[in-house]
């Protein structure tokens, strides 16, 4: 019979998520926290059966990184542990699907490079967990006790002590030591190299060293087939649908002057849309890419003038197509900013402490968990999943047109409201397609926690708008 509460989490979980450089690392790095959490949430379901899983009710969605369950105490430990090391084999399994995909791209390595490799992706992930007795089945203060223990083992956590990471950094986050071989010492022009000799495409790795991977930013970009729309593709997404409608002959002229020019039977522009009428990256609908610079820089293309001169005149020929409803008015070139949506419920710690002063804390709670858990399933078909990065829980991130944000974060409020009988508030950041990407990320956190200072019972969105400027010419 159950009768021990357990709360198991994880770490490090916003740092991991923030080292991005572009759509697809954010996607990724939440996919892969949301795997390692689910791996953890079937093993406990495995010891004790899904009826004692509180939260979250069910693991059908994105998981998140906190598991509360009712386990008998002789078999806490063993919990734990199977959890921890179900952990450990999710974290292997992406990072050996990466090395083989690595592989395959025939990118070179030595030993310098394998040791980087091992020891970067050694599993890093730290495990706290507590537990409390249910002493006469009181759910109530075994919950608070082990909600305490927890939050006290994680702020004294001892930290292992991590060999120094020397040489240049990694593009994505910045502090650990970028891959490269003992020919290349210098990991810029190892990738340099990389760039120019195999088969990568742009959308793995920039070229030219403008990008250095490590070990767990390879992880992020090798270790799956799923794709994420990239900024520029999600700012024109609605741009585009217009123009599928409007001006579907022009928009297929422009695709195949690209494939005339510049691909010739090698897609150099790898497809960032599933549609044959356009199969390439929103980027190449912005008159500011085809430039001889944006082209070599983004995807290491030499552009000559000719080149370019054709492909901008069938480009401006989509932005001069009128409009079926309005043909005295042109389709015009496409959104330059998109939105960074975060969403999150209001106040849950002071809602689940009400919960457990209610006469049946456990199922009050596991209600709860079970209405979170639908708003979660049926989020991918409010804001299509295209759009979405992350769904777990009361926690929602996702990249949308702009002219989507507003209404979808009021939908979505609506629908958490009537599924949980709790509020939600929203940050929207509106940011340039090109911005950095750290920049958008602490632009809608900053205001989700904006949203959330409103006193009223909070139920907020708060909107902040950073413009672009840029200092390059061409």
């Amino acid at each position: 019979m159950p009768d021990t509460l357990l709360i198991f989490t994880f770490s490090p979980i916003q740092s991991f998520i923030v080292e991005a450089r572009r759509a697809q690392d954010l996607f990724m790095g939440s996919r892969i926290l949301s795997q390692l959490a689910k791996a953890a949430g079937n093993a406990i379901i495995k010891e004790i059966g899904d009826e004692n899983l509180v939260y979250p009710a069910d693991l059908s969605n994105d998981t998140p990184n906190v598991l509360v369950a009712c386990i008998p105490d002789d078999r806490v430990l063993s919990t734990v542990e199977s959890a921890e090391a179900e952990m450990k084999k999710a974290w292997e399994k992406y990072v050996s699907v990466a090395w083989v995909s690595i592989s395959g791209f025939s990118i070179p390595s030595d030993d310098m490079w394998n040791e980087i490799w091992k020891r970067q992706t050694k599993p890093f992930w730290q495990v706290f967990w507590a537990s409390a007795p249910m002493v006469g089945g009181d759910y109530r203060t075994a919950y608070k006790t082990a909600r305490d223990w927890l939050n006290t083992v994680k702020r004294s956590r001892l930290f292992d002590s991590e060999q120094p990471e020397e040489g240049r950094k990694d593009s994505l986050s910045g502090k650990r030591t970028a891959l490269h071989t003992k020919n290349f010492s210098d990991a810029r022009k190892y990738w340099v190299h990389v760039t120019s000799t195999t088969n990568l495409f742009a959308s793995k790795v920039r070229p030219a060293g403008r990008e250095m991977l490590d070990a767990i930013g390879a992880v992020k970009r090798f270790s799956s087939n799923e794709t994420f729309l990239s900024t520029s593709s999600i700012a024109a997404a609605e741009y585009l649908v217009r123009v599928q409608r409007n001006a579907y002959k022009a928009l297929c002229d422009y695709r195949d002057e690209i494939r005339k020019q510049f691909v010739e039977g090698n897609n150099i522009f790898e497809p960032g849309q599933k549609a044959y009428d356009w199969p390439y990256d929103g980027d190449l609908l912005y008159k500011e890419t085809l430039t001889a610079k944006r082209l070599k820089d983004d995807y290491g293309v030499i552009a000559d003038e000719e080149k370019l001169k054709s492909c901008r005149k069938y480009q401006e020929a989509v932005y001069d197509s009128p409009l079926l409803e309005n043909p005295h008015k042109k389709l015009g070139e496409p959104p330059k900013y998109y939105a960074l949506l975060a969403l999150d419920g209001d106040g849950m710690g002071a809602r689940i402490d009400s919960l457990l002063e209610l006469p049946d804390p456990k199922s009050a709670h596991k209600k709860f968990s079970e209405g979170i858990g639908k708003f979660a399933l049926q989020t991918p078909s409010t804001v299509t999943r295209e759009f979405l990065i992350y769904n777990g829980g009361d926690d929602v991130l996702c990249m949308l047109p702009l002219v989507y944000a507003i209404p979808f974060a009021q939908k979505l409020a609506e629908q958490f409201l009537e599924l949980t009988g709790n509020t939600a508030s929203a940050g929207i950041a509106i940011i340039h397609h090109q911005s950095p990407l750290d920049a958008a990320l602490e632009a809608a956190r900053s205001a989700e926690q904006a949203a959330k200072r409103i006193d009223d019972n909070k139920n907020a969105v708060c909107v902040r708008v950073f413009r672009f400027r840029t200092c390059e010419t061409d």
